[in-house]
């Protein structure tokens, strides 16, 4: 600060100001009266400290790096150093130890040989006992020998060696027969525990009837007390027993086993069902929906045909069971106008083998004859129950359902031309008719398909629960028939 050419610093200059400054100015602070009266209006150039404090900056910065790398280096110095002064010492190591085990070994063999001598001195008259014995051992074969020699001269001494030979040999037979025998008994008793556990298991079979397991009872004992040679037919006899139980124990079952294999398939069957539901589809074949978006042009977001029931919903849920029986046409199916003729070509050359007994009930309504239908919506008909945002769809339930009254009992019933009851049963001009009785699956809508797969849902894990009560018995079935007795 006291260098004049420091941001425009003049030491004379605040002197001569700075008494006449502040006898006539009461200002607020000494960094005010500055700003105003000592330092210039312009700016002051300070391009020549920033570089000189960026320099500075960078020449730190750089300092702080070489400080880094100079630590670094000197940690690879010492490390290096480290590294050296290691080797050396397990070259070191490794010398001293092998040459502290050489001698070590030399000094064990040297106390093992003053040992080995003294040992022979201290045993020179057992070693002198061992030489005469195997001098008497040799002289005594030698002798046999000679002996055995002599007697097989004569013809006593050859049948001697025969009856010998032949004694040996009966001696291998008998120890081979008792083996056999051993053997044989073993596998005997085994067969017998093992006839009695099946017994057992078979009469704990699940089961509606208790089986009848005296006759196998009495095969096993009689096979348990049989001499050997009675044996075979007892044998036989348990497993003709075995295989009548076995029988039995079939015929028992085979309602259960039957039940079974419905189960599984029913089970199939709603796993395919819920598939479908949760795709947003009923599941009930539609083979003249499907072939009717697949061979007219798509519209953009949205399959070209749609089923009326598809785009209706049912805003009255009490009334759903009535709408599910009477309205049989949910299936018929809507198309633009401009692709009806193309559409009825189709449903024209339609085969018969695509459309199965279990397809649903299908049929095409014609967009312009269905909006000049009469319309009239009477109050409290059943055509305000459902709701759709299709103009054709809405024209055909206008015309089923506008007229027809909804009704709580058959005394109201007879009042109207047309009415219906909450339960499906309608009554229209001279008719009283039901189409059919309510099975309890909705398909009006999403919300309709969405109930049904709540319903299908839980069918599957009852039917699922009944499978898993029922495979105990049919795997014990299985493995106990497998297991018979032979």
């Amino acid at each position: 600060m006291s260098n004049p050419e420091h941001l425009n610093f003049n030491r004379e200059v605040l002197d001569r100001l700075l008494p006449s400054a502040m006898s006539f100015t009461n200002l607020k602070s000494f960094d005010d009266f500055c700003r105003r009266f000592v330092l210039p209006g312009e700016s002051v150039p300070v391009e020549d400290v920033t570089a000189s404090y960026r320099d500075f900056q960078s020449y730190e910065q750089e300092l702080k790096s070489l400080r880094a790398q100079l630590e670094r280096l000197q940690r690879i110095r010492d490390l290096s150093q480290k590294l050296e002064s290691s080797i050396r010492d397990r070259d070191v190591a490794r010398y001293l130890h092998g040459e502290l085990s050489h001698e070590h070994a030399k000094q064990l063999v040297e106390s093992g040989e003053k040992r080995l001598a003294d040992l022979k001195v201290a045993h020179a008259a057992e070693q002198a006992q061992l030489d005469e014995l195997d001098r008497q051992i040799q002289q005594a074969t030698a002798e046999r020998e000679r002996l055995l020699a002599v007697l097989n001269e004569t013809s006593e001494g050859r049948l001697y060696g025969q009856l010998s030979a032949q004694v040996k040999e009966l001696e291998g037979r008998v120890e081979s027969l008792s083996s056999l025998q051993a053997r044989v008994e073993d596998r005997l008793r085994r067969r017998v525990d093992n006839a009695r556990e099946w017994l057992e298991k078979m009469r704990a079979a699940s089961i509606v009837a208790p089986l009848d397991g005296r006759a196998m009872e009495k095969a096993i004992r009689t096979l348990d007390d049989c001499e050997a040679h009675a044996t075979f037919n007892a044998l036989s006899a348990v497993r003709a027993a075995a295989e009548q139980l076995c029988q039995d124990l079939r015929r028992s079952v085979s309602n259960e086993t039957q039940k079974l294999q419905s189960l599984r398939r029913h089970e199939e069957e709603l796993s395919q069902q819920l598939t479908a539901l949760r795709s947003g589809l009923p599941p009930i074949p539609q083979p003249l929906l499907h072939t009717l978006n697949e061979r007219l042009p798509r519209l953009p977001g949205e399959p070209t045909a749609r089923a009326l029931r598809d785009l209706c919903e049912v805003t009255d849920e009490r009334w759903r069971e009535a709408l599910e029986v009477a309205f049989t046409d949910k299936f018929s199916i809507v198309v633009p106008e401009q692709h009806y003729e193309d559409a009825l070509k189709i449903y024209h050359e339609l085969k018969p083998a695509s459309q199965s007994v279990l397809a649903a009930a299908e049929s095409l309504i014609h967009p312009r004859r269905a909006l000049a239908l009469s319309r009239e919506v009477l109050p409290g008909s059943l055509a305000e129950k459902i709701e759709t945002d299709d103009a054709v769809a809405r024209a055909i339930l206008d015309h089923l359902f506008g007229g027809m009254i909804c009704v709580e009992t058959l005394a109201e019933l007879e009042k109207h031309s047309a009415a219906i009851l909450p339960d499906g049963l309608t009554l229209r001009d001279a008719q009283a008719r039901r189409a059919r009785h309510y099975d309890g699956l909705p398909f009006i809508g999403q919300r309709g398909l969405q109930r049904q797969r709540d319903i299908k849902a839980s069918q599957l894990k009852e039917v699922e629960a009944q499978i898993r009560r029922l495979e105990p018995s049919s795997a014990q079935f299985r493995s106990q028939s497998t297991s018979c007795p032979r």
